[in-house]
């Protein structure tokens, strides 16, 4: 009689049968990873530029720390530092690039959307397919795409906002506090977190919910201290600019949620799963509906609530767009238990997205429009370069001019930056730029759209233009003097 070894035996099935979610999961991270790898080289955009990588710049010269004081208020605007602080860290000690904080940002978009796959499995029972088709939404999306590497806390807001979710409904109470708490720190829409689950918890349990609920609240305690540090140190609990953006009225608010709304639901591509999730309810039971749905959609109305208050951006809605990724996958999801053949629809209704990556307008970083404004930035900053010396004064707008402000944006070298004919470091930061404010006139001007215009036509006070680089909306024009 011949003893076989186990490993020889046949087996039911192999571990990769097991995992081949997850696997198929890394799999399309990796590839979005590789397709986008080429974008991490490139200058900043618009608030990453004049906002965010100014103040990473900042504590990183003068000094890294997390208490609002230890960056100036007209960078921080009065906001949370724990993004800002955790980026100055990065680029400090580790990799000090445009390159690096790139790559940073992509790497938190990717725990993002396997974040979302756990949260996912968590509110549809286990379902693993439900769950990666969750994440594969949210990948692909134009605006998880314009977003991805952007040094910009939208990103990080999510994530932890996930986490804390998950954590909640795992009852990992110290965990729980962490991630609520980063999430406040990251961005005061973090609030939302531990709000949302306060009314959760009172509505499921009621009174007998009540210490769990007031649990929940302990991540506010770090916004509480915050605040006071900030009103200690700057003077204020909220910076005046924030505060004059908040907007109670009825008008404004509607306003805002409606454009939310049809956003998330039919922008982009997304009409169509939204079509077929409204298909799937017909067949949806009631058994589907647990109490972490409840959650989730208290959370999504909470978070539209809030965003439409405050400055209207359509990122500051990515921390509740995963919840649409699954409380529509889990509802089109029905489809397929009346006819395998729905699936493949599905499919398709989700890669539809990708068909609207770019526009043919100005969408500022809610997909990869944005690109084409790079690179005439880019291409008109290596004419320039190319074609006049350092020494000829020249003067530029927003956002190009945060080029002309610092070597480190990896664009324009210290001969270029460092000199009495830049002017644009005078009045860059003017909504409207007069020339007629300058010390004196400049030999170049350089202007770009999408961007802050100039009070003057330069063709009208002495200027020609030169040369213009131009793809999609995006413009820039250098003009010379006569």
């Amino acid at each position: 009689m011949i003893l076989v070894p186990d490993w020889l035996k046949p087996k039911k099935s192999l571990p990769f049968f097991h995992f081949k979610h997850e696997i198929i999961l890394i799999g399309l991270i990796s590839i979005v990873f590789l397709l986008r790898v080429g974008s991490f080289s490139l200058p900043f955009f618009w608030d990453e530029a004049c906002t965010y990588s100014r103040g990473i710049f900042y504590l990183a010269k003068n000094g890294v720390g997390i208490f609002p004081g230890d960056l100036v208020p007209e960078i921080s605007r009065g906001h949370p530092m724990l993004f800002v602080f955790i980026f100055s860290l990065w680029y400090k000690f580790l990799y000090p690039s445009v390159f690096g904080l790139h790559l940073s940002m992509a790497l938190i978009s990717s725990l993002t959307v396997i974040s979302i796959y756990f949260l996912a499995i968590r509110v549809v029972n286990g379902n693993k397919t439900i769950a990666l088709l969750s994440s594969l939404l949210f990948l692909v999306s134009p605006l998880f795409q314009g977003l991805y590497c952007l040094v910009l806390p939208e990103m990080m807001l999510t994530l932890f906002s996930v986490l804390s979710l998950i954590f909640w409904i795992d009852r990992r109470v110290f965990l729980y506090f962490i991630c609520a708490s980063a999430t406040i720190l990251t961005k005061e829409t973090g609030i939302i977190i531990p709000a949302t689950i306060f009314v959760y918890e009172l509505i499921i349990n009621q009174k007998k919910g009540l210490k769990t609920a007031l649990v929940s609240l302990t991540p506010v305690i770090m916004f509480v201290i915050f605040i006071v540090i900030q009103r200690i140190q700057n003077g204020w609990f909220f910076h005046p600019f924030n505060t004059s953006h908040i907007d109670f009225t009825f008008d404004s608010i509607w306003y805002k949620f409606r454009h939310f709304i049809e956003f998330i639901f039919i922008k982009q591509g997304r009409i169509f799963i939204t079509i077929l999730s409204v298909l799937g309810l017909f067949w949806v039971k009631k058994k589907v509906f647990t109490n972490e749905w409840i959650l989730l959609f208290l959370f999504f109305i909470a978070g539209l609530a809030f965003s439409s208050i405050n400055f209207f951006m359509i990122r500051y809605i990515l921390f509740v767009f995963p919840v649409f990724c699954i409380l529509v996958l889990a509802i089109t999801y029905q489809l397929l238990k009346k006819s395998r053949y729905f699936f493949p629809i599905i499919l398709v209704c989700m890669l539809m997205q990708v068909f609207y990556m770019k526009s043919d307008k100005f969408r500022y970083d809610t997909d990869l429009s944005y690109l084409d404004t790079i690179e005439v930035m880019t291409d008109a900053s290596s004419f320039l370069k190319d074609n006049f010396s350092n020494e000829i004064s020249h003067f530029s707008v927003f956002p190009i001019s945060y080029y002309f402000t610092d070597t480190r944006y990896e664009v324009f070298d210290k001969k270029w930056v460092d000199t009495e004919n830049n002017l644009t470091m005078e009045t860059n930061l003017e909504s409207t730029p007069n020339l007629n404010n300058l010390s004196s006139k400049p030999n170049l001007i350089i202007t770009c759209q999408p961007g802050i215009p100039l009070a003057q036509d330069p063709l009208s006070i002495g200027y020609q233009e030169i040369k213009r680089f131009s793809k999609g909306f995006s413009e820039v024009k250098i003009y010379q003097i006569k």
